[in-house]
Parts: structure tokens; sequence; C-alpha cells
């Protein structure tokens, strides 16, 4: 029910922000002003994260506050995968590979970085692993192998 909603949380960044969504929404329930759910979720929260939630709250006919509640806890429970490239990453990069990592493991965010000494490729952190897929990482071991 949440994973639709969890994925407008695919960097630290998106994390943070729909954090800060469920947190204007769970203030906004009981109010009647113009800071009511309503507007709050039309005004303040992104417009992907705004039908994701009305499709959870009317798919799974569930009070408001609960489903608000639990997907506080689930975005909790979100584990970082650090991703180290070597260029800059556009939007369009970002959505691949959050789409080929989820495919494989489920519950994570992505924290991304820079570092133009990799050359090419990626280093990925995980769960306390580190995994060197980087073109430094294969032009090392060549020279090692050459200078046999």
């Amino acid at each position: 029910m949440y994973s639709e909603i969890l994925r407008y949380a695919k960097t630290d960044e998106e994390k943070e922000l729909l954090v800060k969504e469920v947190e204007l929404l769970l203030e906004s329930i009981y109010k009647t002003t113009e800071e009511n759910f309503d507007n709050v979720l039309k005004t303040k929260v992104r417009s992907g994260v705004a039908v994701a939630i009305r499709d959870a709250l009317n798919s799974n006919k569930i009070e408001i506050g609960k489903l608000l509640t639990d997907l506080q806890s689930e975005i909790k429970k979100l584990v970082p995968m650090r991703i180290t490239l070597a260029i800059e990453p556009t939007e369009e990069m970002l959505e691949e590979m959050y789409n080929y990592i989820t495919k494989h493991v489920t519950g994570i965010y992505l924290v991304v970085s820079v570092n133009k000494a990799l050359i090419g490729g990626m280093t990925i952190e995980f769960k306390g692993k580190f995994y060197d897929f980087s073109l430094k990482e294969k032009l090392g071991k060549m020279n090692i192998m050459i200078s046999k």
C-alpha cells in the first residue's frame, strides 16, 4: 500500500521532502481553515505524492491519520544506499538507477555523491559492504597486472 508513495523518496533529498509533506498533512487533518487536509494536499504536497496518497486512501478505506502515521513509520524504515558516481547524474539517470536497483532491493533510498577521480562507473556502499565498479579500480588492477 505504501510502495507507490515511497517511490517519491528515491533520494535523501526526496525522502526529507516526503517527511515534511506527511508532517504537514498530519497537522492539517483537524483544521477547518485554509490549512485543512484537502487544501494542503492540493497546494503544499507534490502532485504525484498527492495522487498516491489519494489512491491509497480510496483503495484501502483507511482513516487518514492512520495512513499518515503508518507512512511515517515506513519512511523511517528506509535504508540508505550510498552511490558515488564520476559525473553529476541527471534526473533521468537517477530514475533509471532507482528503478533498476529496486527490482532487486526494496526499502532503500539513494544518497548520491560525485567523485571525478573515479573516472567512470560507480561505487556502492550498502549495509556495511562496499562495491567498486569504477573505471579507476579496473585501471588500477590492469596496472598491477602489467607491472608484474
